[in-house]
């Protein structure tokens, strides 16, 4: 830790009296660097867009770096960056539009939908929703504002593996159903089953058979299922062991060869069923 805070500190002061010369050697010995405490910040308040678009042509991760710097970044940086993005590497467009997206919807909703729309194929289009709803998602009534979005989108951009993620993501508070059915979309068998696992320990208080159905969507394998689907059932039957259950007893979600397995746990105290 103390080597990482020096080397923070080094690179923040060689920003301070060689900006160029020390976003050279960022970009083309240490990108990683970026990550280092502080480092960020000290890119971003001082960026200019030109900066930014070598950030997003030269990092590794390019939609994080460029949305972690541009968040210290000006107004007109960030909108410059927009007006850059024809210049962005073929490789690096998806994220860094995603990261656009984001940055230009914490500015203006309009800005970031008219740049969403303006980028030249459907993939990239994807990703800047889908960073527009990554950061609306947070925003006081912005499931009403991503559920609106999404259903004036075409077809081709509603069931792009990356909106489907976000969307799922921002909409499970308000709809869990509609977030299990948008992630169980996504085709990417490893982002299916990142986004169902991630449903499920979002839902799993608010919305346990919800979360129940993610675990059994999500491909994981059989241990791995019983792991994480007892756990929710024990944290369920702890607060409500009548509404587990019932839920049990009447439940489609679970195979029935499976239910063994899961009856002793949501047996109410006295050993009843209910």
């Amino acid at each position: 830790m103390a080597a990482r805070a020096q080397r923070a500190a080094v690179l923040i002061e060689w920003l301070s009296a060689d900006r160029g010369g020390a976003l050279q050697f960022i970009m083309r010995v240490g990108s990683k660097d970026i990550w280092l405490p502080g480092v960020t910040k000290a890119i971003g308040e001082k960026a200019t867009s030109s900066e930014l678009l070598a950030i997003a042509n030269g990092a590794e991760d390019p939609g994080n770096a460029v949305y972690q710097v541009g968040r210290w970044a000006r107004p007109e940086v960030v909108n410059g960056l927009a007006n850059l993005m024809p210049s962005v590497g073929i490789a690096a467009a998806g994220p860094t539009a995603g990261a656009i997206g984001g940055l230009l919807a914490v500015l203006n909703v309009d800005r970031a939908v008219a740049f969403a729309k303006e980028q030249a194929s459907d993939q990239v289009r994807a990703f800047a929703f889908s960073g527009i709803f990554g950061e609306l998602t947070s925003t006081p009534n912005g499931g009403t504002t991503i559920r609106s979005m999404y259903a004036a989108l075409p077809p081709s951009i509603q069931t792009d593996d990356s909106v489907l993620f976000s969307y799922g993501n921002a909409i499970w508070g308000s709809d869990p159903a509609g977030a299990l059915q948008a992630l169980e979309s996504i085709s990417s068998p490893k982002q299916r089953m990142v986004a169902l696992i991630s449903l499920s320990r979002a839902a799993a208080s608010a919305s346990p058979e919800t979360a129940i159905a993610a675990i059994y969507a999500s491909g994981v394998s059989d241990q791995g299922v019983y792991n994480h689907v007892s756990r929710i059932l024990q944290n369920w039957s702890a607060v409500d062991p009548q509404a587990a259950t019932n839920f049990l007893s009447t439940t489609q979600i679970i195979p029935s060869a499976d239910m063994p397995k899961y009856t002793p746990i949501v047996v109410p105290p006295g050993g009843g069923k209910g």
